[in-house]
């Protein structure tokens, strides 16, 4: 447990400092996120570092000659302990973010499982839990709402459309 809690720290000091170089840099970054849905409910998470009161989607950052899909397969996999290949992920579009003097471009994935079996990372991951549309947690993530009424949690596994749509 002593280490769970270093590694926890390490990420808690890392995530301002990087935050803060990429906006005095001027950085774009490239993000994927998975809107994982079983029954209806869609699993948000609590990530021990940023902002960790917010609840949002799993995923993160794309790394340099990733694509966005593999990308979110792969943190699917460190946040969850779930095998999925980037196959199996419905594309939901993007949103670009303009985060001050830094930007970020997010591709946004649906998965439906067939049970709700995860092990949650304890280093990344404060807390993983499911939520009916009607009883979303607060305070939400950027744009996680935004998702989610543009793509009902009855049909995410199904509709092909994007967040970005007008």
């Amino acid at each position: 447990m002593r280490r769970v809690r270093l590694k926890r720290l390490a990420y808690r000091v890392a995530s301002p400092l990087a935050y803060a170089w990429w906006s005095l840099a001027r950085a774009h970054h490239d993000g994927a996120k998975c809107v994982i849905t079983e029954g209806g409910e869609v699993l948000l998470v609590r990530h021990t570092y940023g902002n960790r009161r917010r609840w949002d989607f799993p995923g993160g950052f794309v790394r340099r000659g990733e694509e966005p899909r593999a990308a979110a397969a792969r943190e699917i996999g460190e946040e969850l302990g779930l095998a999925v290949g980037a196959e199996d992920l419905a594309c939901l579009g993007a949103m670009r973010l303009d985060l001050g003097r830094r930007s970020a471009t997010v591709s946004y994935f649906g998965l439906e499982l067939a049970e709700r079996t995860v092990e949650p990372d304890p280093v990344e991951l404060a807390e993983v839990a499911w939520f009916g549309a009607g009883r979303l947690p607060r305070p939400l993530g950027e744009h996680v709402g935004e998702v989610l009424e543009r793509h009902p949690l009855a049909s995410v596994g199904t509709n092909p459309g994007s967040p970005d749509r007008g």
